[in-house]
């Protein structure tokens, strides 16, 4: 889920964290009221070992730890993340946010989560818009998975059904879950797929990052079967599209859904902007 690196709230102006950021980080570290709540303050070797976790997290993900800055002065007031995190073996995505005590007490915490959150569930309300503004039948599935016998799916707008309170409901509910076993999502998608009369069928998958899970270590496995789950859409006459958040998509996604079935965008701020125009051009060839 590659997200932005920069982005402007009602009060704060969140931006990347980067290499210039280690002198701050290092004084939120050895603010003693202010790590009161987060293991205590850390040294100096242990805030260089937070900054090379985290910037290698943006690295791999698009997404981590974000400065939050005092829209009126520019100071940092504190940071926000989203973040993955191992708890108890499974692989979760962690919200969490800091602030020094001067900005304490001020609703800027939830204020810096939430918009978090809301940039990554943006893109799919965008093109749900699209879509219903052109007449198109489409559904809004989802998925998680957590081991091979618990894949979930959710069925946040059906066809057939009007896109009207209760989708958009559904879809403002949106959080993120467990693992990204993407191959039975996609056999399953194709069955609501097949039933359907439309001459031209399109399943557009919108993923942040390479399958996963937590029973399979070698990651080729998820591909390729990922990748056969395609196949077997095909043959169907349903044809699959991947649009990824994951700016080091391109290795696996066109494994998985060929050289000329995916796009990756580096930054999802444009994604307002492309997704329409991309459903139109699949749609009309």
């Amino acid at each position: 889920m590659s997200l932005p690196a920069s982005f402007a709230m009602a009060r704060l102006i969140a931006e990347r964290l980067r290499e210039e950021h280690a002198a701050e980080i290092h004084r939120m570290h050895q603010d003693a009221v202010h790590m009161a709540t987060l293991g205590g303050v850390r040294s100096e070797a242990e805030t260089v070992a937070y900054m090379t976790r985290n910037l290698d997290h943006w690295e791999r993900y698009g997404f981590g730890v974000w400065m939050m800055r005092d829209r009126q002065d520019g100071r940092v007031a504190g940071r926000a993340l989203l973040r993955h995190l191992l708890v108890e073996g499974t692989d979760e995505i962690e919200v969490g946010y800091s602030f020094y005590p001067a900005y304490w007490g001020q609703g800027l915490a939830a204020e810096a989560a939430g918009a978090c959150l809301d940039l990554a569930r943006e893109s799919l309300v965008l093109l749900a818009d699209a879509m219903n503004e052109l007449g198109d039948e489409f559904a809004i599935h989802g998925f998680t998975s957590n081991g091979r016998r618990d894949v979930s799916y959710f069925r946040y707008k059906d066809f057939g059904v009007p896109y009207g309170p209760q989708a958009k409901a559904a879809l403002a509910g949106i959080t993120p879950l467990l693992s990204t076993r993407m191959g039975p999502a996609i056999r399953h998608a194709g069955e609501f797929l097949r039933a359907q009369p439309s001459g031209r069928k399109l399943l557009l998958v919108i993923t942040d990052g390479e399958p996963s899970d937590i029973d399979i270590h070698d990651p080729r496995y998820l591909m390729m079967d990922a990748k056969k789950a395609c196949e077997g859409l095909m043959r169907h006459g349903i044809q699959p599209f991947c649009m990824s958040l994951d700016p080091r998509a391109d290795k696996y996604v066109s494994t998985i859904f060929g050289r000329r079935n995916y796009l990756v965008m580096d930054k999802i701020a444009r994604l307002p902007e492309k997704l329409p125009l991309i459903y139109l051009r699949m749609t009309q060839h």
